[in-house]
């Protein structure tokens, strides 16, 4: 049974709020750190990410549309609009949920898992805030990217899985990330996260069947929108993002493994 528009369409919006929420590891140079600053500081003040038209001609634009009123009937997204015009679109709870369902990616409960894994572990202050390394987290060296041969190979993929399990909190708002300039993850834990922790564990959607056409549109939509933002052109008055500190990364390979 192939998936109704609405389905399609929902997966190719959380794919690219996934995309907005990867950990940003390279290149500090360009417009892509503050494009990625500005679209999760909208998203989080509820302004939403921006509509772009999908479709191949006319006709398949307007099924989109037709399909963003019907989600928007259903509860699963907001728009907003501005003379006439769809210009944004702020993804609800209960949309996300459904589009990782279709899509099997990692959803509410992974997110709350890798908050729990943070507070067990111990961080450097920075920022006034608590930094956990991600290869702490992971379980691997911390230079994994020394590794060859498979014990790169798996290093990477524990690296590959934390991150993916990371991005449902990150959206959430129960996490922080943070990289330096050699592209090293640090996670820091926000006042929503330890207030998750202390609450019941989120619910999930079941009974949704794994969907190939809706994992295909949130993979190609999550790449098109990374890539949208790498290449976003500079503004000299646009900081974005700023690298961690060279300090936190020695205090952190000193202290954790005293």
């Amino acid at each position: 049974m192939r998936p109704t528009i609405d389905d399609v369409l929902l997966c190719r919006l959380t794919g690219e709020l996934w995309a907005v929420f990867v950990p940003w590891r390279r290149p500090w140079t360009g417009g892509g750190p503050a494009a990625v600053y500005f679209a999760q500081r909208d998203f989080r003040a509820g302004a939403g990410l921006r509509w772009r038209h999908s479709g191949r001609d006319r006709d398949e634009r307007d099924d989109y549309i037709a399909a963003l009123g019907r989600l928007e009937r259903a509860g699963l997204l907001r728009r907003r609009v501005e003379r006439t015009k769809v210009v944004a679109v702020q993804l609800e709870e209960e949309g996300i949920e459904r589009a990782c369902a279709l899509a099997r990616a990692p959803g509410w409960r992974a997110g709350r898992e890798v908050c729990e894994l943070l507070a067990r572990h111990e961080g450097v202050e920075e920022r006034g805030l608590r930094w956990v390394p991600e290869w702490l987290m992971a379980g691997t060296p911390p230079h994994w990217k020394g590794c060859v041969g498979e014990a790169g190979r798996e290093n990477h993929q524990r690296l590959a899985t934390l991150e993916a399990r990371a991005i449902p909190a990150l959206v959430r708002g129960w996490l922080e990330s943070a990289a330096d300039l050699h592209g090293r993850v640090w996670y820091t834990l926000t006042d929503a996260g330890r207030a998750a922790l202390e609450g019941p564990e989120p619910d999930e959607v079941s009974g949704i069947e794994r969907d190939e056409e809706c994992d295909l549109a949130w993979r190609e939509a999550a790449h098109a929108m990374y890539t949208r933002m790498a290449t976003a052109p500079r503004s000299e008055r646009e900081i974005g993002l700023l690298p961690m500190s060279a300090s936190i990364c020695l205090a952190a390979a000193s202290k954790c493994h005293r």
